[in-house]
């Protein structure tokens, strides 16, 4: 059986349509300049004194650069025995001006914090440089106490201290 005429042309009526819909989804992306993949980060994140931040302790890791938070990943259950954090930092293409204010290029040093218990802490530790896109990085975390609160608790533990001697003195 022979196809009819006007099935086979009407196809190629539609071939111009076709290229230029193709040329201009080309064009759109080679402008939009879309973010590269990200760099991860990930590892065990513990509170200012040490405890490991899940179930009731359960807070925050957030990434900065350049003043903007570009990346943030819930503490929790583990992932694995030494994993309870994953950070999804996303990657700038390195032209002259950013995609977006959010986005870290290669080489770039990134400012980590801490929160939980409605607090929010640097960390102890510095991230290393942003590395080449997809790569993995472990970095075990520690909030840094703030200077305040760590006077606070100085004070405090030393006037606990002082009570003891003064009254161990007087049972003596």
């Amino acid at each position: 059986m022979k196809t009819p005429v006007r099935f086979v042309l009407a196809p190629m009526r539609l071939a111009p349509y076709h290229a230029g819909l193709v040329a201009l989804c080309l064009c759109g992306a080679a402008l939009a300049r879309l973010s590269e993949p990200v760099a991860f980060y990930y590892g065990e994140a513990r509170g200012a004194q040490g405890e490991i931040l899940t179930g009731v302790f359960a807070g925050t890791v957030s990434v900065r650069v350049n003043g903007h938070e570009c990346a943030r990943a819930a503490t929790g259950a583990y992932r694995t025995p030494t994993v309870n954090y994953i950070l999804r930092v996303p990657l700038d293409d390195g032209w002259d001006t950013r995609c977006t204010p959010y986005a870290a290029r290669v080489g770039e040093q990134l400012d980590a914090r801490i929160t939980y218990d409605g607090h929010e802490f640097d960390t102890v530790e510095t991230l290393p440089p942003i590395g080449a896109p997809a790569t993995l990085q472990q970095v075990d975390l520690q909030a840094l106490p703030e200077p305040g609160l760590a006077a606070v608790a100085t004070l405090a533990a030393a006037t606990v201290l002082q009570r003891r001697l003064t009254r161990d003195r007087r049972v003596v």
